[in-house]
């Protein structure tokens, strides 16, 4: 779901972007690189529960962008795009939330 979710708002996004003649980041940013070195490096349990809370965290963090860009953004398509992708992003917060608590993870706050 999430992959697919993702993708699908990705290529809408690229889709603004070019009509915009904007240019998206290509590669992956220092933070993202390195939640991958650490994460590439764990197994078993200890993978699952930093992954869980990453996705948590991530997921909150991503939300209050989008409500930030959906209430002031300045450019209509990156503000539609905010407004619409939202809805998606709190129902992928809902259910790595259900996940987490099933798991025993507690979220870093």
């Amino acid at each position: 779901m999430m992959v697919s979710d993702h993708s699908a708002a990705n290529e809408k996004l690229r889709g603004i972007a070019a009509a915009k003649d904007m240019q998206l980041p290509s590669s992956p940013s220092m933070g993202q690189m390195a939640t991958k070195a650490k994460l590439e490096v764990l197994s078993g349990t200890t993978f699952d529960k930093s992954y869980i809370k990453g996705m948590v965290k991530d997921h909150e963090e991503d939300i209050k962008e989008f409500q930030r860009e959906a209430a002031s953004g300045r450019d209509p398509d990156a503000k539609a795009f905010a407004k619409a992708t939202l809805a998606t992003l709190q129902a992928h917060l809902k259910k790595i939330q259900a996940i987490a608590m099933k798991e025993g993870v507690k979220a870093d706050k």
